[in-house]
């Protein structure tokens, strides 16, 4: 293993988006404390983009391509669910900060142990959690399910099962 390889990482991450698919305030602190105690949460946040990007480039079970852009309501529906309301607004403060200065120098990202990377990784979980619900339909992408979708290439077909 390198030091670049975070793959050991990703069943937290997992359990996290499950979590999230779950809507359990309770479960979603609690692996966030095991993440945040790991102090790998950079590391985490690095293995939940690669799960976003993943899906982002998959269409949805409309036909319709699913985009983070696009899913912000069903982000801050979840993020609601789970947070406390100081939590989920500074949840969507650190994406827009993220979102502001993502193009400049690495040193400007969210140091490890930061709130900022924390919430970050709240938000990439719930935005899994929407665009995994949208791709493979909310009875597909169930929290048993998180790990094995995770692994599919992007490119590979998976036909959406609607409820």
């Amino acid at each position: 293993m390198t030091d670049t390889d975070t793959s050991y990482l990703r069943p937290l991450m997992h359990e996290l988006v499950a979590a999230y698919l779950l809507g359990d305030p309770a479960r979603v602190a609690e692996v966030a404390d095991r993440i945040e105690d790991s102090g790998r949460i950079p590391d985490v946040l690095t293995e939940a983009n690669r799960y976003g990007e993943n899906l982002s480039g998959r269409f949805d079970c409309t036909g319709d391509p699913v985009s983070p852009e696009f899913i912000g309501a069903g982000i801050r529906a979840r993020l609601a669910t789970v947070l406390s309301p100081h939590e989920e607004l500074a949840a969507m403060a650190a994406l827009d900060d993220f979102a502001a200065t993502r193009d400049k120098p690495p040193h400007t990202t969210p140091a490890p142990g930061s709130i900022g990377a924390m919430l970050l990784l709240h938000v990439a979980a719930a935005g899994i959690a929407e665009l995994g619900t949208r791709v493979f339909g909310p009875t597909e992408f169930t929290p048993e399910r998180v790990a094995s979708i995770a692994d599919l290439a992007s490119e590979e077909p998976y036909d959406c099962i609607e409820p």
